[in-house]
């Protein structure tokens, strides 16, 4: 979700057919010119695409040119099904449009490529979480992360050998070490070129006392560092990142050399399941900093804390309990100020991927409202989509 420069909205997302993953899976584009309460019928972005595209994160800059950034699935690592699939992510994109109207036919720059899927030891790229520009003004910062292909653990021909990663059921040998990382994209000229910063690897548990407290332990369970929140500390010092993980908490990690090294991941003492969580600065009376919010499901993987008190258990895959809070500390303590949805639960149902948009003192939300696949919807849910609240600060 992002603001356009003649006041309107535009919203982005992928979508597919069938499957996720397939290849006519692509980007879908939608329009409100009346505050977000009315919407155009959505269109496919239209840039040339020979396979699946992935999470666009759209970023407007000082001048009013809108880009673009998503992922497009490339290579022969493909899941043997009807249709067939592609693992997450492929190779980083970008394109622009500096059309002030988007409509469907908004002419847009030819995708250039960012990052490569050859590039770090031939790895599929994903982004997902907002752009920032740091004080500076002209340094860009796009969070990605690199994901095996995950779906190679499947029976892959011989000559699909390279798609094959470790942990792989079949006991086929490593042919491909490329492991999943989390870092950022940088652009010191304003999106011309761009370098890859950072590689931070899986982080343990926060429970995993296999180590006996002294770090890393052969075995030691971990966890991938996914869709990466960037923000910048109020001085100008600090990059953070939060990330989604496999471990029932949000994790953390700092740069003092804009994101050249970052800290050991951790968590930041916050439950949150496997899903996206968003974090951005607040302003106020124009470019005045204020404090940080954070719009994040606020429950473990598979269990969510009642009214009451008590923990008990959600049905299978739900993820739901969309909470904001905000630091006024760049991240030390967060405080909870309002819900986007409550506590709505049902086997498959999703409540999730926020998107947030600060027009004055009003946030605008758009979230994901879907069940997973397989799962049944019922007769009274009919608001399934994307949706948009308005929050008044």
């Amino acid at each position: 979700l992002a603001r356009l420069p003649n006041g309107g909205f535009v919203a982005m997302w992928h979508a597919s057919p069938e499957v996720e993953g397939e290849r006519s899976q692509h980007i879908r584009v939608s329009t409100s010119d009346h505050n977000g309460k009315s919407w155009s019928n959505s269109f496919k972005l239209k840039v040339p695409r020979r396979r699946a595209q992935w999470n666009p994160v759209v970023h407007i800059d000082s001048s009013g040119r809108v880009y673009v950034f998503y992922s497009e699935s490339e290579g022969d690592c493909i899941k043997p099904t009807k249709p067939p699939q592609w693992p997450p992510g492929g190779s980083i994109k970008m394109t622009y449009t500096e059309d002030l109207k988007i409509t469907e036919d908004s002419k847009w720059s030819t995708p250039k490529t960012i990052y490569s899927l050859d590039e770090d030891k031939t790895i599929p790229k994903m982004v997902s979480n907002n752009l920032v520009v740091l004080d500076d003004g002209k340094t860009w910062a796009l969070p990605i992360w690199r994901e095996h292909a995950g779906m190679a653990t499947y029976a892959w021909p011989t000559r699909l050998a390279h798609c094959r990663v470790r942990n792989n059921r079949h006991g086929q040998k490593w042919t491909n070490t490329a492991e999943h990382s989390a870092g950022l994209l940088v652009s010191e000229d304003y999106g011309e070129t761009w370098t890859a910063r950072g590689y931070l690897e899986p982080a343990p548990y926060p429970d995993d006392d296999s180590s006996g407290g002294g770090g890393w332990s052969v075995g030691q369970k971990t966890t991938d560092l996914m869709d990466g929140s960037l923000f910048q500390s109020a001085d100008a010092k600090t990059l953070s990142m939060y990330f989604k993980t496999t471990a029932g908490a949000i994790y953390g990690s700092n740069s003092a050399d804009d994101g050249k090294t970052w800290s050991e991941p951790s968590s930041i003492g916050i439950d949150a399941p496997e899903s996206k969580t968003l974090v951005q600065r607040l302003y106020f009376d124009g470019d005045q900093k204020g404090p940080l919010l954070m719009a994040y499901n606020a429950h473990k993987r598979s269990t969510i804390t009642n009214a009451v008190g008590k923990e008990v258990r959600l049905p299978i895959k739900c993820i739901t309990n969309m909470l904001l809070a905000i630091s006024p500390d760049d991240g030390e303590t967060w405080v909870k100020v309002g819900a986007v949805r409550g506590t709505t639960t049902a086997p498959g149902l999703r409540f999730h991927s926020p998107s947030v948009v600060q027009s004055g003192c009003k946030l605008f939300v758009a979230y994901s409202k879907l069940y997973a696949r397989g799962y049944q919807f019922s007769e009274n849910d009919k608001d399934l989509g994307i949706r948009l609240v308005h929050i008044s600060m």
